[in-house]
């Protein structure tokens, strides 16, 4: 029985069909090859992004301290109420505190010429890391942390060495109502600012004639 020839169409036919198989598989392979590869190549990444992440930790916590140290701050304080008077025991209990916090302090219930409600004057020298903690310390003292009267306002500020904001300044400025008709004025006058205090109000009123003639 003799073999019959395919014809050309048959043959290419075959051959594409061989072809396609081909592919097929090898796209088969590399699609298995890629799936094989990615779990490691996301661990590469974790890996370097973990790495990458504990040295900007670590340069990070280099730059700043775990702590700063405390150093001798001199400020001078106000704290009022716009249209209304400051509670009497807040005074009490600001100086019950600066009694054994505070280095020198003057403290003041007074209302004076201008402000009219009783308001608190102080100055006073504490160690500490910064005004801001400062501040935050005296509120929680006077109970203004977690619930702060309306419109309540504290006013903390360094001294700056320069006419009545300086210790003697203050300290001469905060007794500037005692003996005067002016009622509900109250002074503490802690350590080591008692000494100064004549010769604070003595500056205070040689200061204040200066600034206003």
């Amino acid at each position: 029985m003799a073999c019959r020839l395919k014809t050309m169409k048959e043959l290419t036919r075959e051959a594409m069909k061989r072809n396609c198989q081909e592919h097929k598989e090898m796209e088969k392979t590399r699609q298995q090859q890629i799936l094989s590869k990615e779990p490691k190549k996301a661990r590469h990444m974790v890996n370097k992004n973990g790495q990458k992440a504990a040295k900007a930790n670590q340069t990070k916590a280099a730059k700043k301290p775990r702590w700063v140290p405390e150093k001798t701050f001199d400020v001078s304080l106000t704290i009022g109420i716009p249209g209304e008077n400051v509670d009497e025991n807040l005074f009490d209990l600001l100086v019950k505190w600066l009694a054994y916090r505070a280095e020198m302090a003057v403290l003041a219930l007074e209302r004076g010429d201008a402000f009219l409600q009783l308001h608190v004057q102080g100055m006073v020298r504490v160690k500490t890391s910064s005004t801001r903690i400062l501040k935050r310390e005296i509120k929680e003292v006077i109970g203004w942390e977690s619930n702060p009267p309306v419109g309540g306002s504290m006013c903390l500020k360094s001294l700056r060495d320069k006419g009545l904001h300086t210790i003697i300044g203050l300290i001469g400025y905060c007794p500037k109502d005692e003996g005067c008709h002016i009622s509900n004025f109250t002074i503490k006058t802690l350590p080591k600012s008692k000494k100064q205090k004549g010769i604070a109000c003595t500056t205070y009123m040689e200061l204040r004639n200066t600034s206003t003639s």
